[in-house]
């Protein structure tokens, strides 16, 4: 049985909600669920010169749509604090090493009391913005009482006590990634979208429709696949920072010519542990370059 977990990122009170309310909708419909993750106080992309950037609470709309779907359809996770478009760029950072502990945590709990009051239920997901984040700032998200930290699959530390659930395909890998993940019943497909993937945002680039979302389910249904989300899973071990690292290394093995031999969608799936290390030593036994790098002269 495959496993897919959708997270929808960047729901703020400037994001595009007639794009966000048709995928509500298309999720609901196919009795799926999602990841939305939201930015409680987005920062304003524009302010007067020499003055204090303007941070805009989610709005009473945004936060009304969303909670017609909560908690049967969507899980709500906590997107950063308020999302500066220029923090990777300038290092004006919100979550990392640069970021005193004690900042980062204020910054996690007010955050997250905003988004449990307004919404009635718990937030324990965190998904760092641009996948931005530090050690320090797993301590701090442990201490402020997360368990489950969203981000991307290739970036950021993996250590400590909370559960690792990140993306680990793209939307034109996800068929492929489906089929795939059966042959492990632990294994997860995690796509990761935003508004402007979707041409109903007007993106000029965007790459699907709101109609793909029950394509997709129809995928998952050949596939006897299930729609899972984050706190919903987390409670077990096979989520831990151990899972992160196996499946890092499962992707850097993909060098080797054997890889041929795999399927398509191997590289997309979020493994277990013990089948990321069995995949990985399998590539790894016909890389001539690991064989290389042992020899001694």
């Amino acid at each position: 049985m495959a496993k897919f977990i959708l997270r929808f990122d960047d729901y703020c009170s400037t994001s595009n909600t007639a794009v966000e309310q048709g995928l509500l909708e298309a999720v609901a419909a196919c009795n799926g669920r999602i990841v939305m993750s939201v930015v409680p106080f987005v920062a304003e992309t524009d302010w007067e010169l020499r003055g204090p950037i303007p941070l805009r609470p989610l709005t009473a709309e945004k936060a009304e749509l969303l909670k017609r779907f909560v908690p049967r359809y969507a899980e709500v996770a906590l997107h950063g604090y308020s999302h500066q478009t220029v923090t990777r760029w300038s290092h004006l950072l919100e979550f990392g090493d640069r970021v005193s502990r004690q900042r980062q945590v204020d910054r996690l709990r007010d955050g997250r009391a905003f988004l449990e009051d307004v919404f009635g239920v718990k937030v324990e997901t965190f998904v760092p913005p641009w996948n931005e984040y530090g050690k320090t700032t797993l301590l701090a998200l442990e201490e402020a009482g997360f368990k489950v930290v969203a981000g991307e699959l290739a970036l950021g530390p993996a250590e400590g006590n909370l559960a690792f659930i990140p993306s680990c395909c793209g939307l034109n890998q996800f068929e492929n990634a489906i089929a795939t993940a059966g042959s492990d019943p632990d294994a997860v497909v995690c796509v990761n979208i935003h508004e402007y993937d979707f041409k109903e945002s007007g993106w000029p680039h965007a790459s699907t429709d709101i109609h793909s979302i029950g394509k997709m389910n129809a995928v998952l249904a050949r596939n006897n696949g299930v729609w899972i989300i984050c706190n919903e899973n987390f409670a077990s071990g096979e989520w831990a920072a151990s899972r992160l690292i196996a499946n890092r290394e499962l992707r850097k093995a993909f060098t080797s010519p054997v890889r041929r031999f795999f399927a398509n969608g191997t590289s997309a799936v979020y493994w277990s542990a013990a089948a990321a290390a069995k995949k990985t030593a399998l590539l790894d036994a016909g890389n001539p370059r690991r064989w290389l790098r042992q020899l001694k002269f």
